[in-house]
């Protein structure tokens, strides 16, 4: 286990389990943004949001219940 690790494992055990859990909370959300940074680094997807967003300025959508047959 690297110093770093160690050192914020030992204080997590000195704090109350409420302020954990939000450091938990806090990770995971984290975790989400990493994910959610990864996803819109790849050129391709975010060519097919600018595409997207271009079409909605534009006006070419299609009420999706129309499209889905709702």
């Amino acid at each position: 286990m690297s110093a770093v690790k160690h050192q914020a494992k030992a204080i997590i055990d000195e704090l109350p389990d409420a302020v954990v859990q939000s450091l938990l909370d806090f990770m995971q959300k984290l975790q989400e943004w990493e994910a959610t940074r990864e996803i819109l680094e790849e050129e391709e997807f975010s060519a097919e949001i600018e595409r997207g967003l271009r079409d909605v300025k534009a006006g070419r959508t299609v009420e999706w219940r129309k499209s889905y047959g709702n």
